[in-house]
């Protein structure tokens, strides 16, 4: 996980994100995006991955 200052995310006021899922410029990554199958399978690992972080939150606060 990186933390930085992007600038997508200066001034949120509570936790963020910032996913980058692929880029249009790459063919390969640009035809997978247009999947809709692809991008169901990328959401879902994005949900995954906040859950965890989520539920790691709980655990180091006991909560």
């Amino acid at each position: 996980m990186k933390q930085a200052p992007f600038y997508v995310l200066i001034g949120a006021e509570m936790p963020a994100v910032l996913v980058e899922t692929g880029f249009m410029t790459n063919p390969v990554e640009r035809k997978r995006l247009q999947s809709q199958k692809y991008l169901e399978t990328l959401a879902e690992g994005i949900v995954a991955g906040v859950e965890k972080y989520m539920k790691s939150l709980s655990r180091s606060t006991g909560g």
